[in-house]
């Protein structure tokens, strides 16, 4: 599975009704030019990877999921806003579900796993311009492909 189509089904996930219950807003990937919103959203990003060079290719990614909320001039109320949705992402990608391999019905491609394994809380970050209020989750993702496969 592609950098690009890894991204848009762990979008797609997070968008799921138990997050949006949650109070995530909306997950973005690619990562827009600016984000409208007065709730928590959560925009994708790929982080880091490798891979062996043989033929067969385990690779092992890691992808950001920056969760944000537009600053009103207060960290702890915008943080505060954002941690009820932490444990929600850890439970949605729970092991052996779909979510966790990031498989959709009808579709090919899946990943070995796809999993939440840290986070880093209190922080404020500007995006586009824009100061909010952030908790950075990453995900560990591992995946295979033979080498010039689609």
């Amino acid at each position: 599975m592609h950098l690009p189509m890894i991204g848009q089904r762990l979008a797609a996930e997070l968008r799921s009704a138990d997050l949006v219950a949650a109070g995530l807003v909306t997950a973005y990937y690619p990562a827009p030019s600016k984000v409208v919103t007065d709730g928590a959203v959560a925009v994708v990003f790929a982080q880091t990877g490798e891979a062996p060079a043989w033929s067969e290719q385990i690779w092992h990614h890691e992808y950001l999921v920056r969760l944000m909320v537009p600053s009103r001039g207060s960290l702890a109320a915008e943080i505060n806003a954002l941690e009820p949705i932490v444990i929600p992402i850890w439970d949605h990608f729970r092991p052996n579900s779909m979510a966790s391999r990031l498989q959709v019905a009808d579709e090919t491609g899946m990943v070995h796993h796809c999993y939440p394994v840290r986070y880093l809380a209190s922080q404020q970050v500007d995006y586009a311009g824009v100061p909010y209020g952030v908790i950075d989750i990453t995900f560990d993702i591992k995946a295979h492909r033979d080498a010039g496969a689609a």
